[in-house]
């Protein structure tokens, strides 16, 4: 994530959801880039691809947001 200029907001146990359906989580992870180009560059990193197995393997679900400011 730092390789490409991104770094953690947050990083913090989940505790309720306030609005919408009741969902269950363990964390909540927010990050900022730069850009969008950033954010592609890291999936397209030699070394990012070479962990996601890894990652996604420690997962049992996930969510994944864009947002732009």
């Amino acid at each position: 994530m730092e390789k490409v200029g991104g770094r953690f907001l947050l990083l913090a146990p989940f505790e309720s959801a306030l609005m919408g359906a009741e969902e269950d989580w363990d964390l909540v992870v927010v990050g900022t880039y730069p850009d969008s180009k950033a954010l592609l560059a890291l999936h397209e990193d030699a070394d990012y691809r070479s962990v996601y197995p890894h990652r996604s393997a420690a997962l049992e679900r996930q969510k994944v947001f864009a947002c732009s400011a």
